[in-house]
């Protein structure tokens, strides 16, 4: 399975997939909708035993494709968020391990897209990490507050990250137990296909069982929230105060030309 936003290779049992959205890598409907084809394809084929998720050039993911968004009205932007919803979840709950290679600049929703996966490495340099919802007035969406929760359980980090919304350098972000390891740049490839070599030489069956059980009672509790409780993002999406700030930094994205390659 490859598309233009999600090109995929195979070696031996692993999945290598690399996003290629340009604009950052920015979240917007055409880059969720392009996970549904690797979703079956990593659901139905057991021989996968581990995925690999890195983003291009300079860019893991950097959140929001705030541009696109801006121009939806209540209804559209209700549907894109029960979209970010499902996707999320359902690659929270992939049946292979996935370990997240964070290339560069991994931001807001693009953080959390990294937590959702089993383990995470970045590349040491200018990328940066962080979720800084906070600084444009939003809270997280449900989904991603809970797949954060599971991702750092420690509730001292977890207020210092959310209420502060700070960008944090490779090394900061190892040190807050965001990510698990830096690697530098000339050893960053090698690396990431040494740790998924540890997980891809095992048996598919048993690793996948014992994730199913590891993540089966959080998945049954965001699932079962999500059923209960209304998501309050879209209410503060809306907000006056959220969007103007939003509309501030799409006119400096459109200042700088919008695909920041």
């Amino acid at each position: 399975m490859s598309s233009p936003i999600l090109t995929t290779a195979r070696q031996a049992g692993m999945l290598l997939v690399e996003m290629n959205n340009r604009k950052a890598n920015a979240i917007n409907r055409e880059f969720l909708e392009a996970f549904e084809p690797l979703f079956e394809e990593v659901e139905e084929d057991e021989t996968i035993s581990v995925v690999v998720l890195s983003g291009y050039d300079r860019f893991f993911s950097a959140g929001l494709d705030i541009v696109s968004l801006l121009a939806y009205d209540r209804e559209e932007m209700a549907d894109f968020i029960d979209l970010l919803r499902k996707t999320f979840l359902r690659f929270f709950a992939l049946p292979a391990p996935v370990l997240v290679a964070i290339n560069g600049h991994a931001i807001a929703g693009g953080a959390i897209l990294a937590l959702a996966g089993d383990a995470r490495v970045m590349i040491e340099g200018e990328g940066r990490f962080g979720l800084n919802e906070v600084l444009l007035g939003l809270p997280l969406p449900l989904v991603a507050i809970d797949i954060f929760r599971y991702a750092v359980p420690n509730p001292a980090v977890q207020s210092y990250v959310l209420f502060s919304g700070a960008i944090f350098s490779p090394r900061q972000a190892r040190e807050l137990k965001l990510i698990d390891e830096v690697i530098a740049p000339d050893d960053f490839r090698g690396r990431v296909i040494e740790i998924a070599g540890t997980w891809g030489d095992k048996e598919s069956a048993p690793v996948r069982k014992m994730k199913e059980l590891l993540r089966a009672p959080t998945i049954a509790e965001i699932e079962q929230r999500l059923e209960e409780t209304e998501d309050p993002f879209l209410d503060f999406w809306f907000s006056e105060s959220a969007q103007e700030k939003l509309h501030r930094i799409r006119e400096r994205i459109e200042g700088k030309g919008a695909d920041a390659d």
